[in-house]
């Protein structure tokens, strides 16, 4: 998990062309980075992607998965449960994380990109397993995406999508237009305490998995 930079970019380094983009309602999230912890734990990107998924939700209203209010106490509970890296899989201890808080954690993987934009529109977070050579992995959590379209021919495009739609139940084909385009997912990569950070897939880095997340409450 060195950090090599993996491809990632910042928003003045996209294109300077027009584009469709979806973001999830993230502003304002203070998001947590290895650099916060680094003098507790090594290789820990996995327990701080999986501290920013329970930023992410508590900021939607499960205020219950922050542990007395605090991103540090949360940090503390999901390394006890992912400990250091590298970490392949997480969502068994994240799920079991929050059910421990009173929620109920779903999950499902992506196959490509378009399950990505679907995903986002749908507003459920996505969690992507990077590596840059055999020995360097790095966790990252998408919030959003941007694509600059070629096509000038391209139709406009709603995303005012219901809540309660699944992922699945997208058409990107029909939301979306054409997919004759230079495509970045928007990250939260883990090193920096910011949502303006950008990934190409596979420049830079290739994707090995990814995985969207949704929660629902349990019966108290």
């Amino acid at each position: 998990m060195a950090l090599r930079g993996f491809g990632f970019v910042d928003t003045h380094s996209l294109p300077s062309a027009p584009y469709r983009a979806a973001t999830l309602d993230c502003d304002g999230i203070s998001w947590v980075t290895t650099g916060d912890f680094s003098a507790r734990a090594r290789h820990h990107c996995a327990a701080v992607f999986a501290t920013n998924v329970a930023l992410y939700f508590a900021a939607q209203g499960y205020g219950r998965l922050i542990v007395d209010d605090s991103a540090e106490a949360t940090f503390a509970q999901m390394h006890r449960l992912i400990g250091n890296g590298p970490v392949v899989r997480v969502a068994q201890p994240l799920r079991g994380y929050f059910a421990r808080r009173g929620y109920s954690l779903h999950y499902r993987s992506l196959r490509g990109l378009a399950d990505v934009k679907r995903a986002i529109v749908a507003h459920h977070p996505v969690g992507l397993l990077l590596v840059d050579h055999p020995f360097s992995w790095h966790w990252v959590l998408g919030v959003g995406w941007r694509s600059y379209v070629t096509d000038s021919d391209m139709k406009p495009i709603s995303l005012n999508v219901d809540t309660s739609v699944k992922a699945s139940e997208v058409n990107i084909a029909q939301s979306f237009g054409p997919t004759d385009s230079l495509d970045y997912i928007r990250i939260v990569d883990g090193w920096n305490a910011t949502a303006e950070r950008y990934y190409q897939p596979h420049h830079g880095s290739w994707w090995f998995s990814g995985t969207h997340y949704w929660v629902t409450s349990l019966p108290l």
